[in-house]
């Protein structure tokens, strides 16, 4: 995760220095920048999925996807509002560019949002805190298109993001070497088996 967001902010120096240099923040250095951007922003996406998507596992237990679930539909499902957001008239290469990394924010967002609340797990235990840190962080996601639009901040809300990726990267850097990702992931498959649905089918029919 470390490795992906360190082109994301080379892009963003890169960046701030061809604009200050051009003294123009439509040079074609902005706009090959935010095009990488936009890209690293998707694999930055892309590594919180498979985190999340680690400690989602519940080994154990067999459970069935729908087939309007996971990643790849969610994604194709925000795809799908860029009509709504153009007014279904086409967009420019700007507007597009603009509209797709809203949407990217959006998507990065809620997939952070559910990576952090795997972390607060009880089996895990972390400070109140450090909670409410990390979904600051995960607030902040959707900001992508703010950051490209609007350079005189865009440095205050990276800055604060920066501070909270470190801290992210650092808590779960002591999980590991605590041991506490193996305790989290033994007390997962002790809690979570079929049995568990069995009980919660038979609790629904204990209430009706």
């Amino acid at each position: 995760m470390l490795a992906s967001w360190v082109p994301l902010y080379i892009v963003f120096a890169w960046e701030t220095w061809g604009t200050w240099r051009l003294g123009s923040e439509t040079s074609p250095i902005s706009t090959q920048a935010s095009i990488l951007e936009a890209v690293f922003n998707i694999v930055n996406t892309a590594m919180v999925i498979l985190c999340y998507n680690v400690l989602n596992q519940e080994p154990g237990r067999q459970r069935t996807s729908g087939v309007f679930t996971g990643p790849a539909a969610i994604g194709i499902a925000l795809i799908a509002l860029i009509p709504l957001l153009s007014g279904s008239r086409p967009l420019t290469a700007d507007e597009g560019l603009a509209a797709f990394t809203l949407l990217t924010g959006l998507y990065a967002g809620i997939y952070m949002a559910l990576f952090v609340a795997r972390l607060q797990s009880k089996f895990l235990d972390p400070a109140p805190l450090l909670v409410v840190l990390l979904f600051s962080y995960t607030a902040i996601q959707p900001l992508a298109l703010y950051i490209q639009t609007y350079k005189d901040w865009a440095w205050a809300v990276l800055d604060y993001a920066l501070v909270l990726k470190c801290l992210l990267y650092l808590y779960v850097l002591w999980l590991l070497q605590a041991g506490d990702l193996l305790f989290y992931f033994r007390e997962v498959k002790r809690a979570y088996d079929d049995r568990l649905d069995q009980r919660r089918r038979a609790h629904r029919r204990l209430i009706q």
